[in-house]
């Protein structure tokens, strides 16, 4: 619905903001449901492989994608889960020696969701890393399926 803001934040962090036109509790779910997620997250130059969510604090998630012999994965353990209201995680991407951790906040906007996600890396080299990807363009291709996902 609106433009995804991608922007650096103190030395070692990225925060990304997008707005989404369904209730909080709609767009929390679409976060932790793998059937839900895996009809938006990720991007189309790639096929799921795997996608399992055990939603609770403690519970981890793996996604996997691939693409002929390249394989992307990422995997990580719930801290906080407060429906409909904020996750934080650590994630890992696989081959990756950093853990990132990532809080993502539903903000209530009277009938819209607006999403927060602050990713906190372990330097500022390996923020500086993500920015220089095309992580941006991949993500607004998500975020786009998440608003046919959320409409449906």
């Amino acid at each position: 619905m609106s433009e995804l803001v991608v922007e650096p934040l103190g030395e070692r962090a990225i925060r990304m903001e997008r707005t989404f036109r369904a209730s909080r509790e709609r767009v929390f779910e679409a976060y932790v449901r793998p059937e839900l997620v895996r009809r938006w997250l990720g991007t189309s130059r790639m096929d799921w492989h795997t996608c399992t969510i055990d939603a609770r604090v403690g519970g981890g998630f793996r996604y996997l994608w691939t693409r002929g012999d390249f394989r992307m994965g990422i995997q990580g353990v719930f801290v906080v889960l407060e429906p409909p209201a904020r996750i934080v995680h650590r994630e890992r991407f696989d081959g990756s020696d950093g853990e990132t951790l990532v809080t993502t906040l539903f903000h209530d906007e009277g009938g819209l969701t607006r999403v927060e996600t602050v990713l906190e890396y372990g330097s500022t080299e390996a923020r500086d890393r993500v920015l220089a990807t095309p992580m941006r363009d991949g993500i607004s291709e998500g975020y786009v399926l998440l608003d046919a996902v959320l409409a449906g």
